[in-house]
């Protein structure tokens, strides 16, 4: 069982050239220390996958922690799985991992191409877990029919800590597909969606899901 509350790199963790990078070391031994396990970065999000994989390495801790990642690529041609695969070897590097725990199609950038891929690196054991992101509520439909493909880990959306993803129908739908939710948001800014109480990271447990194939 993974807490239900993780801890974002978004821009806090991309440390400028010359800058000091021991507070970030602190905020993960503490986060770490007081149970927290699950880390969310990504290739976009400048230095943040170094920053991570340097110091969950040297604390000691990379094995208590669930990486959820990201990636975005389009490639060259239709089908070029290159970037994706290039993408995939810088975070694995950065990281310090064989394995990435979460690996998710980035905002649904080039999702119909990059979802056959991802499946593939499950299967070969590169990825353990496989999903989409997407902050806008416009993609709720686009959201809502991947997940009927049955072939979704996880889904994360900020709308989820507000209320606005997914309906009663929709959740119904996540737990028949074994497929959770995480919802993300930064602490200190003002929630996206007025009037909404802000929530943390939510998760919602599901079964055991069978293995995929």
């Amino acid at each position: 069982m993974i807490p239900a509350i993780g801890l974002g790199t978004f821009e806090t963790f991309d440390i400028r050239p010359g800058e000091t990078r021991d507070n970030v070391r602190e905020v993960i031994r503490l986060f770490h220390a007081r149970g927290g396990r699950v880390i969310d970065t990504s290739p976009l999000y400048g230095v943040a996958e170094v920053c991570v994989g340097d110091f969950v390495t040297d604390l000691g801790i990379s094995e208590d922690i669930f990486i959820t990642n990201k990636t975005w690529t389009t490639g060259d041609y239709l089908s070029d799985n290159s970037h994706s695969e290039r993408q995939l070897r810088q975070s694995r590097e950065r990281l310090w991992r064989d394995q990435i725990d979460v690996l998710q199609v980035h905002s649904l950038e080039n999702h119909d191409q990059v979802r056959h891929w991802l499946a593939q690196k499950k299967a070969e054991g590169s990825v353990r877990y496989i999903g989409i992101t997407q902050w806008s509520p416009e993609y709720y439909d686009t959201m809502e029919r991947l997940v009927n493909t049955g072939t979704l880990d996880f889904v994360d959306n900020m709308g989820a800590l507000y209320g606005e993803l997914p309906d009663p129908a929709m959740r119904k739908r996540m737990a028949d597909h074994y497929t959770g939710l995480a919802g993300v948001a930064d602490a200190l800014k003002q929630p996206p969606y007025p009037g909404k109480n802000y929530g943390g990271v939510v998760t919602w447990p599901f079964p055991q899901a069978p293995q995929r194939t």
